[in-house]
Formats: C-alpha cells, sequence, structure tokens
C-alpha cells in the first residue's frame, strides 16, 4: 500500500462527517505507537547509552525553536527543558543540528536514538520524532520518523529505532528492548541512514492552543540482539504481554471454535438482505441476472442479480495464509518446527514460516483450507458483509454465499520507475501490442467465473504510479517503449521546437532525437514541467484505461470493471478511468473518507466511486503496529472502522468501501516488513469481538441510512 496525502480543500464527505481527526505532515507517513494493555515479565537488560545532547546547559541559542519557545527547569537533581509548542505554525517543532546541538553525527554503531519526555498539558498529546541524514548526491533527505501518544502527565521514553537496526524487516518493532523502562517504541517510516546525521526535531502537528512538554534526556542506545531473549510464541504471538483473547494452549482452538459456532448460529445473517446482500426490503429495479451501477434518487448504487439496490461492504484478503520470513531471524522464535516435524510442512518457499496457516491445521485439522472457507464467509455474512474484496482465496468464491471480486495481475514488458530506490515499481508499454495480449490472456484465465451471477467485478492492477513520477519514468526511458516514443511525440506536437519545449522546462535538449533517448530532469526543470507531466500521464491513462475495457468487453463481457485501485492519481488520469470503469476504485486511508479529492472528482465527474482499502490498528491485544491509521485500543478502533463505513455509505458516488484485511498479519512481518494489527480476526483465527460488533451495528442500518441520509431502524 502507498500513498499521497496532498494538502486538499474542504471536500463534499466532510459535509456528512461531524469530525475531522489531525491530517499528516504533507507527503510524509507518521504512525502511532501506544503502551500495552499489559505485559508478561520482561526481560532485564540494559542498552549502552551515549548521551547525545547535554540538557544542562544554559545556552539555547544552539536550539533551533520554530513555532516553539523553551526555557531550562529544574526537573529533580538535575535540569529539563520545558518547550512549549505554539498554535500559529503549522508543524511546530525543535530542531538539534548538528554541530550546534550535537557533535555525534555518526550513528553507524548505535540502534536507535532515545528521547525521554513528559507530558505537561491537560490533554494527550502527540509528539513526532524525526532524524535527518544529510542529503544524498541527488539533494534528496531520506528522513525516519513516528509519532507517540503520551497522556497528560505521562513520562516516557520515544525510541527510534533504525530501519538496519536491532530487528530489520519489520515495521513495527518489538517494545520491550528497554527492558522495564516506560518506553514507546515508535513504529516508523523512512530509510534514513545512520553514517552522517545532519539534524533531528521533536514536532507537532498544528495546535489550536500552545502545547507543553519538557524533555529530560536524549541518548543514542545500542542494543545486542543476542542479548534479547525470542518474543515470538508457538502460535506467533508476542510473549512480552498478556491480552484476553491471548492463546495459551491448543486445547483452547476447540473451545473457541464451539462458542464461535454458538455466536454465528444466533446472528446467522442480517434480515431484510436478498440471496446476494442486497436490499431485500427496498425499491425493485431492473433484474439482469448480474450485478450492474446505476444512479437511484441521485446516488449511485451497485444493482445485484435479482434487481435489488447493493452497496459493497466487504473485506479483503480471505486466504488461509499470513507468513513471514525467518531467515536469519531464527531467533525471534521461542519455538520453530524441526525438520521431520508435520509441522515443517508450514514453511512456505524455504524459510517463510506462516503461523496462521498453522494455527487453522491445528484448529480446524487436515482439511483447514475448505473449513477455513467455510466459516470465513458464514462470518462475513453473519458480521453484516455482503462483498469478498481482493486477494481472497478462490475457495470463498466457489461457495456462492458472498459476492466477491477478482484481482488481475500480470507481467508484461515496461519500464521501471525509480523514485523509490528501495522498491521499484514497474509501469506495462501501454501503446505496445503485447500490453492488450497480456491482459486478454490474464482475462482468459478467468473463464470459469465469468458468467457467475456472485461475480462483483474486476480489479485490473493495484496502486499503479499514477503521478509525475511516471511522466519522468518515461521521458527517462532509453526509447525502446512505445509509450515513450508516444510521449516524446505528444510533446513535439505540443511545443514544435526543441528550443520552445527548452525554454519552457529550462532544459537543454539538443533535438528530438537526443529526446526519444531520455530526458532526465531536475527538481526544478519538474516543477516547471509540470503542466506537461500531467498531460502525458491523462496521455498514458488514456491508452490504459481504453485497453483494459476492450479486453474486459472481449473476455468478460457483462462483468463490472473496477478500475485500478488509485492510491495516488492526477485530474486528467482519474478522467480516463471515469470514462472506461463501471466504478471508479481508490485506496484511501484516512480516518474518515474524505481530504483526499476522490469524492470532489467523482461529483464533478459524475461516476461511481467504490474504496478498495481502509483500515485502522491498535497496540494493546499483543501486535507491533498500527498499520496506516492508527488507534488507541480496540474499541477506538471498532469505533473509527464504523466512524468511516458510515460516512462513505451516505456519499451519493460511493457504492461500496472495503477494509483491508481480513486477518492480522506476522509479528515479525511479511516479505516487506508490515506487522500490522489490521485484522477482524487474530494470528490465532480469533476474531476481534469489539470488530465484530461494529461491524454487525454499522452494517445492519447500512441501506436505510443510505437512502435517507439518517441512521434509521435496523433493517
Amino acid at each position: 500500500m502507498t500513498l499521497a496525502l496532498p494538502s486538499l480543500p474542504k471536500s463534499v464527505f466532510s459535509s456528512l462527517a461531524r469530525q475531522v481527526h489531525s491530517a499528516l505532515l504533507p507527503g510524509l507517513i507518521v504512525l502511532l505507537s501506544l503502551a500495552p494493555f499489559g505485559t508478561a515479565a520482561p526481560s532485564q537488560y540494559e542498552p549502552e547509552s551515549i548521551p547525545l545532547v547535554d540538557l544542562t546547559q544554559p545556552d539555547l541559542a544552539r536550539l533551533n525553536f520554530r513555532g516553539s519557545v523553551g526555557n531550562l527547569v529544574p526537573s529533580g537533581e538535575t535540569t529539563a527543558l520545558e518547550l512549549t509548542f505554539g498554535s500559529e505554525q503549522s508543524w511546530p517543532n525543535i530542531q538539534f543540528v548538528a554541530g550546534k546541538a550535537f557533535t555525534v553525527t555518526d550513528w553507524s554503531e548505535m540502534d536507535m536514538l532515545a528521547v525521554t519526555i513528559s507530558n505537561q498539558d491537560e490533554n494527550s498529546l502527540r509528539i513526532g520524532l524525526r532524524v535527518d541524514p544529510v542529503a544524498d548526491e541527488a539533494g534528496k533527505v531520506k528522513h525516519r520518523q513516528g509519532l507517540a501518544t503520551l497522556s497528560p502527565g505521562e513520562q516516557a521514553t520515544l525510541v527510534l529505532v533504525f530501519s538496519d537496526g536491532v530487528f530489520p524487516g519489520m515495521r513495527g518493532q518489538p517494545r520491550h528492548l528497554l527492558g522495564d523502562r516506560d518506553a514507546h517504541v515508535l513504529a516508523t517510516w523512512g530509510t534514513a541512514t545512520r553514517e552522517e546525521i545532519s539534524s533531528f526535531q521533536l514536532f507537532m502537528s498544528k495546535q489550536t492552543k500552545p502545547r507543553t512538554i519538557r524533555i529530560h534526556s536524549i541518548e543514542l542506545l545500542k542494543l545486542d540482539p543476542g542479548a534479547i531473549p525470542p518474543f515470538v510464541d508457538r502460535f506467533g504471538q508476542y510473549t512480552e504481554e498478556e491480552w484476553p483473547g491471548k492463546l495459551h494452549d491448543t486445547a483452547e482452538f476447540a473451545t473457541r471454535l464451539t462458542e464461535e459456532e454458538v455466536d454465528l448460529a444466533t446472528t446467522p445473517k442480517l434480515p431484510g438482505r436478498s440471496i446476494y446482500g442486497g436490499w431485500a426490503d427496498g425499491p425493485r429495479l431492473e433484474a439482469t441476472g448480474r450485478f450492474r451501477v446505476q444512479k437511484y434518487e441521485g446516488k449511485w448504487w451497485f444493482v445485484d442479480p435479482e434487481g435489488r439496490l447493493f452497496w459493497s461492504s466487504g473485506v479483503t484478503g480471505l486466504v488461509p495464509a499470513s507468513g513471514g520470513p525467518t531467515k536469519g531471524r531464527d531467533h525471534l522464535f521461542a519455538w520453530l518446527p524441526e525438520a521431520g516435524d508435520p509441522l515443517a510442512a508450514f514453511y512456505r518457499r524455504g524459510k517463510n514460516i506462516d503461523f496462521f496457516r498453522m494455527n487453522l491445521h491445528r484448529k480446524y485439522g487436515p482439511g483447514f483450507e475448505a473449513a477455513f472457507a467455510d466459516i470465513a464467509t458464514r462470518r462475513m455474512v453473519s458480521w453484516g458483509f455482503n462483498t469478498i474484496g481482493n486477494w481472497s482465496h478462490k475457495t470463498t468464491w466457489q461457495l456462492k454465499r458472498v459476492p466477491y471480486t477478482i484481482p488481475i495481475h500480470y507481467r508484461c514488458p515496461g519500464f521501471k520507475l525509480t523514485w523509490n530506490p528501495r522498491k521499484p515499481k514497474y509501469f506495462a508499454d501501454v501503446f505496445s501490442p503485447v500490453f492488450a495480449e497480456t491482459i486478454g490472456k490474464s482475462l482468459e484465465g478467468l473463464a470459469e467465473f465469468r458468467d457467475d451471477p456472485w461475480l462483483l467485478g474486476v480489479f485490473i492492477d493495484n496502486e499503479l504510479t499514477w503521478n509525475w513520477a511516471l511522466a519522468t519514468g518515461i521521458l527517462e526511458a532509453n526509447g525502446e517503449t512505445e509509450t515513450q516514443k508516444r510521449a516524446v511525440a505528444f510533446l513535439r506536437e505540443k511545443h514544435g521546437t526543441v528550443d520552445k519545449l527548452n525554454e519552457a522546462w529550462g532544459t537543454t535538449v539538443t533535438d528530438w532525437d537526443t529526446a526519444r533517448k531520455g530526458i532526465k530532469l531536475s527538481p526544478a526543470q519538474k516543477k516547471k514541467a509540470g503542466a506537461d507531466l500531467t498531460a502525458v500521464c491523462g496521455l498514458v491513462a488514456e491508452q490504459y484505461f481504453r485497453v483494459c475495457r476492450e479486453q474486459m468487453n472481449e473476455h468478460m463481457p457483462g462483468c463490472l470493471y473496477l478500475g485500478s485501485r488509485f492510491s495516488s492519481f492526477l485530474g486528467p488520469v482519474v478522467a480516463a478511468a471515469g470514462k472506461r470503469c463501471d466504478a471508479v476504485c481508490f485506496n484511501i486511508y484516512k480516518d474518515l473518507p474524505d481530504q483526499k479529492n476522490a469524492d470532489e472528482l467523482a461529483e464533478e465527474l459524475d461516476f461511481p466511486m467504490i474504496i478498495g482499502e481502509y483500515h485502522f490498528g491498535a497496540l494493546d491485544r499483543g501486535m507491533l503496529h498500527t498499520g496506516l491509521r492508527p488507534a488507541k485500543d480496540q474499541q477506538d478502533r471498532a469505533a473509527k472502522f464504523a466512524a468511516y463505513l458510515e460516512t462513505a455509505s451516505q456519499a451519493p458516488w460511493c457504492v461500496g468501501a472495503h477494509w483491508f484485511q481480513f486477518r492480522d498479519q506476522a509479528l515479525t512481518g511479511r516479505g516487506d516488513g508490515e506487522n500490522y494489527n489490521i485484522g477482524f480476526v487474530t494470528i490465532t483465527d480469533t476474531p476481534y469481538p469489539e470488530m465484530r460488533a461494529a461491524a454487525r451495528r454499522v452494517n445492519a442500518p447500512l441501506y436505510q441510512r443510505r437512502l435517507t441520509g439518517r441512521p434509521g431502524k435496523e433493517d
């Protein structure tokens, strides 16, 4: 999942919401870390510590107060820096600059930056910690940062772990790294190196009034990973904490299954629903035997095969797997199956262990895959969901209990986009005939589902790069792709001569042949070329969505085309999608589905929109990362989920929203390090009761709420 977080005007979604949560720093991702629900007895050890900033020195001119003020105050037997963040600046902060505030700039031998602070305010405060190394050769600063929330009067150590530090490959780090010390180990984002640090800062988002904290110490810490005992138990759970619902013995699986069967039998499905989950008690439109879209009384809807109004409330990732790598990390696990152990079958692709799959086997026996599909789909119906979202196992589709969506992914010749060197993305050569052939062959593989009335629609691709990085990637190519040739031809048609192009962009391209061999733009040149870069993206989008639509018509006639799941986008790109897609999909990770411009574009261009991903996570049940939208605890997570779905379901152009994802991720991280608490069920296949209750509560009155704009009574 990727995010674009621009500064946006008030949206129509906002009028539906009574609460707008704090925006994030534009262009950056910051995540929340909270104290655990309860702790087991943590191991006692002290990390090596190097004091970084001397807070007893009275010379405060060495510190950069930006939208903040500070002074030294007594604190026990020493002093602390009392810092007040002002309310005028968008991101008030205090910056510590190398050479002025501290002299140790090579942190390569250290693992963490630790800042001990106390909240002097009467309210909880979200405090950010950010580290900036010196700029690289391209002038980019690859920062690393995170956020923590401190309660009124709370004193704690904010710990920022470097990405290549103690436990590489884990976006959320273990909370017990400092033993019994009260620490917030930040869930962080960014790729800062440690060799040459230029500055670090403490910051807040814009405040309504001044907020005060005290900084008690700033230090660098080094840990010996070998001295830290394993923290993953035989069920894939965190060993260092206890929480409601934690599994302690395999015998508990049977007990929990019995209890859940009673729950499912008590609430098998919501009343007033059609066989497909449409509104059986609502208006009846034309029945075509397939899903379709239609505007009814000023609002866009899906219409189910029986002609019933249908709003898609779904969950992605109904699949019996949630593994992660163990290579080089065996010491993190208190137990792993040895060779010859039947449970060693749950190693995947060599050294990837899948505790979720293993727990399904323990719970349901050898036929666990079929059992999972059965109970997962029964849960969906019982909890009020009517759509199986992206990346779900086809066994859940084949049961024909819940409408489903199908994702299409493919390999096709194209070019590499290197705006993120750690994770380069690829984009197909959409003007090449090979692209159409590839999409067609991928769709041919869905022949068994083509005529299935339970198929809601098809997604092609996921979170492609639809911004200037796409255009610059095309123009930097070496002229061997049809897309690059077409882009240069477009620029030649617009500007006429290379001299006019150079004048507009500030470039020194010698001729059009040189342009076809690749144009590399500096940041300043990109800004000047912005209108052209946007137009190139629009040109590519027109071709991309046209080809996908044509291939859908040929190979999946009658099936809905739901787009490419935007996470970043430009106006012309969305316009191209709106012309070709039956509904346009956006992945919107916000506290509420506003502030993203997607809703405004949908209203302006008058097309139906579906939200392909959203989620919230918390750290009170043994997980180490909140995911992209943090919550205080499971109750707050459930409340945020309900508020999001309520808001989305009332928007006139929104026809559905799908939660990402069904189960939690592996504690030590999947292949890319994500280890988020984002599931409706835990790694032991135990439903989160707060989320289950919220789903039933918010889904029950969905149709009356959407049609009338009021919650009304449960259907």
